[in-house]
């Protein structure tokens, strides 16, 4: 499995050099990943400007097997989508992320933003690490279940912690 190889990687010491680079290059960017990950968020944004950036060191795209680009990333750039939750299929897409059962918070993110839209998915999962940031962490988490059970989480804190109305994107 690609993932047990990355798991094993050596760990990395980074240098604030690196970190700092990390930080400039995420100035400015969407930061939502082309997959529906959100960077605010992700374990490897201390090394990471995201996958927007030239400086991306995104956990999929940094195995052997896909040379350094994102298979997601690949994919949005050839059908020329902003993020998969622009694409018609992303419903039956398993590449790159959605092929890995867990890491389906990705493809719920997606989802929910192709519903609501990327103004309602920052919101939303800023609201759930705000009020609560172990429901947060439990929402990345492989331990909610399949991807149905992730979107109705998001769905639930949207309603929850949003009385205002819904931006419009």
């Amino acid at each position: 499995m690609p993932w047990e190889r990355w798991a094993e990687r050596p760990s990395i010491e980074l240098t604030v050099e690196q970190i700092e680079k990390a930080e400039e290059a995420r100035k400015g960017i969407n930061p939502i990943g082309v997959c529906g990950l959100y960077c605010r968020y992700c374990s490897t944004k201390v090394m990471c400007g995201g996958c927007r950036s030239d400086y991306n060191s995104c956990s999929l795209a940094g195995l052997k097997e896909y040379n350094g680009i994102c298979p997601n990333v690949k994919c949005a750039k050839e059908k020329e989508l902003p993020g998969c939750w622009e694409c018609s299929d992303i419903l039956v897409c398993k590449n790159g992320f959605y092929a890995r059962k867990r890491v389906s918070f990705a493809k719920a993110s997606a989802m929910f933003i192709q519903k609501y839209g990327e103004k309602n998915f920052i919101k939303t999962i800023d609201g759930i690490f705000n009020i609560d940031e172990q429901t947060g962490h439990y929402f990345f988490s492989a331990r909610i279940g399949n991807i149905n059970n992730k979107l109705e989480l998001l769905e639930k804190y949207l309603v929850k912690y949003d009385e205002r109305e819904l931006f419009e994107d």
